[in-house]
């Protein structure tokens, strides 16, 4: 059931990259049905060595306890699994949160799960 159907996209999680991939390939094929599909480049197979984006500003708001478990899995991805930290501007994905969660997109949320809301009203805090 989409949330808010213009934005969103199926993640995917698997043991490796060959799963990984080979759960993507059917996943990106066009669907003229869908009126949100969209063409996939291919784009080939990872670096030789793979890296992980971490936001150039954190902010835990005082909690050590989120900052410790923020950079407890980090440490293993770099250090075990030798992926190179790679730093990116998180100001604009802040500002896309904002439009996500405060803007226009909470109404399209509610209009494509009222029907859901309306059968459960009983169990949903709003």
């Amino acid at each position: 059931m989409p949330a808010c159907p213009s934005l969103d996209r199926l993640s995917i999680f698997a043991h490796d990259v060959v799963d990984a991939w080979r759960v993507l390939e059917p996943m990106a094929a066009f669907d003229a049905l869908d009126g949100y599909a969209a063409y996939v480049a291919p784009r080939g197979w990872p670096p030789e060595r793979l890296r992980v984006a971490l936001p150039d500003a954190l902010e835990f708001f005082g909690d050590d306890q989120v900052a410790t478990a923020f950079a407890a899995p980090l440490d293993t991805v770099t250090s075990r699994l030798s992926f190179e930290p790679a730093t990116f501007w998180f100001a604009p994905m802040q500002h896309v949160a904002s439009r996500l969660y405060d803007g226009l997109c909470v109404a399209e949320r509610r209009a494509a799960l009222s029907a859901f809301f309306d059968a459960h009203r009983e169990s949903i805090s709003l």
